[in-house]
């Protein structure tokens, strides 16, 4: 991942579950891994075509 991308995107998941959840801080950083890992997980199974 782009790193701008990335910062972003965690900055406005971080922002949202602020605001729609009130989760504290620990709560909060284990939502971002989640996602994290996920995403690592799915770019793990992504078939690029081959040329």
């Amino acid at each position: 991942m782009l790193y701008g991308y990335d910062t972003a995107s965690i900055s406005g998941a971080i922002d949202f579950l602020q605001d729609k959840y009130a989760l504290s801080p620990a709560l909060q950083g284990l939502v971002i891994s989640s996602i994290m890992i996920g995403g690592v997980i799915g770019a793990g199974f992504l078939r690029l075509p081959v040329r």
